[in-house]
């Protein structure tokens, strides 16, 4: 009898949740860094990195630099760290974005923007229904007018993740949610779409601003304080401070 009823119960017991499952997914790290002095002296540099199907950490630092005639410089410069857990269910990014001019007089018109403004991705589809977290912490220092902050952008919607006005303060922190469904492709999307420009030759002028990102789906752990700042910590392009401020006009990306 007693038999009977432990079988019965054991039956009747609920199975364990079956974990969640991450398909179709690719990750993306990179940064595009594009500085100009003396109106049509130009500098490039794009780095990125990919990942398909298993999740990896990848990292990438970028710098431009345009050297006028004069001897003077404008340099814009990023980097993006990203981490993702193996099953695909958490991870951590860790990125950065400036620029410092030290142009020199007669080299009018001079710039510095983030190119395509494209940061880090993560593709993927689930199994079954479930809910991302997504937990932001931007900082700057400097002259902060122009770099705008990031978005956050989920299947084409765009967030802002400045607090207020991105064009003069991009600093901003917080925790977004989302409702993902079954069986759904997603594309996640961190964008920067800093610019500045001016016609003057600006000298002695920087800024910067870093960001770091957590996000989990469903259930899964956000990464903790600690690994993430290891994970973020081979992000170490400097940026100087203010010293003077002139008049800067942004630039639609």
């Amino acid at each position: 009898m007693l038999k009977t009823i432990v079988t019965t119960a054991l039956l009747l017991a609920p199975l364990p949740a079956a974990a969640q499952t991450v398909s179709n997914a690719s990750g993306f790290v990179g940064f595009d860094a594009n500085a100009r002095i003396a109106s049509n002296v130009t500098a490039q540099d794009m780095p990125s990195d990919t990942w398909t199907t298993t999740p990896r950490t990848m990292g990438v630092l970028a710098r431009a630099v345009a050297s006028g005639p004069s001897g003077g410089t404008v340099t814009t410069f990023g980097g993006t760290t990203g981490s993702w857990a193996t099953d695909g269910l958490s991870g951590a990014i860790g990125t950065n974005a400036g620029w410092s001019f030290a142009a020199q007089p007669g080299e009018d018109g001079v710039g510095a923007n983030f190119g395509d403004g494209l940061s880090w991705s993560y593709d993927f589809t689930l199994d079954r229904a479930a809910t991302l977290s997504f937990n932001y912490a931007i900082t700057a220092d400097g002259a902060t007018f122009g770099l705008q902050s990031w978005n956050f952008v989920i299947n084409g919607a765009m967030t802002s993740l400045a607090s207020g006005n991105a064009v003069t303060d991009p600093r901003g922190t917080g925790l977004l949610t989302f409702a993902l469904a079954a069986n759904t492709p997603y594309s996640l999307r961190l964008t920067t779409n800093g610019n500045v420009s001016s016609g003057n030759p600006l000298n002695n002028y920087s800024g910067r601003q870093d960001g770091d990102f957590r996000f989990a789906i469903g259930g899964a752990r956000v990464p903790e304080p600690a690994s993430w700042a290891l994970m973020i910590a081979g992000i170490g392009v400097v940026g100087g401070a203010l010293r003077r401020r002139s008049a800067l006009v942004p630039v639609a990306a």
